[in-house]
């Protein structure tokens, strides 16, 4: 039985101390992370994408967050975040980035791009089942 997912995004924030929290909107494939300061984001991309898959499919079940977390839905939008004073996150930067294409949407079969933003206009090469 693997962790609930809470607790994989936990670990997450835990092994990247410049994030303060994150947003997720599975319907609309968004994420956006919330930060103090300036972070690369392209360095994130692929635990990024890497949690997300892990976490992807469990995302609608009920779920307790860890000790020293939060959690708060708002319709189809989940912000999970450490514990933190009242004030810290009126401090947050909010970084919005599309949902990484290695966590494949589960609405989709799984199968070619989210969306065809790369200049794959036709997905021939994602039919011959090696996606």
């Amino acid at each position: 039985m693997h962790p609930s997912w809470t607790h994989t995004l936990a670990e997450f924030l835990k092994r990247e101390p410049d994030i303060e929290a994150v947003r997720l909107d599975p319907s609309a494939r968004k994420v956006a992370i919330a930060t103090l300061g300036t972070v690369d984001l392209t360095k994130l991309e692929k635990r990024l994408a890497e949690t997300l898959e892990a976490i992807e499919e469990d995302l609608g079940k009920a779920a307790n967050p860890p000790p020293g977390y939060t959690l708060r839905k708002d319709g189809t939008v989940t912000e999970f975040a450490e514990q933190t004073c009242e004030t810290a996150p009126k401090l947050w930067h909010w970084n919005e980035v599309d949902w990484p294409e290695g966590a494949h949407p589960h609405e989709h079969g799984g199968r070619g791009h989210a969306h065809g933003r790369h200049g794959h206009e036709h997905d021939d090469h994602d039919h011959d089942g090696h996606d």
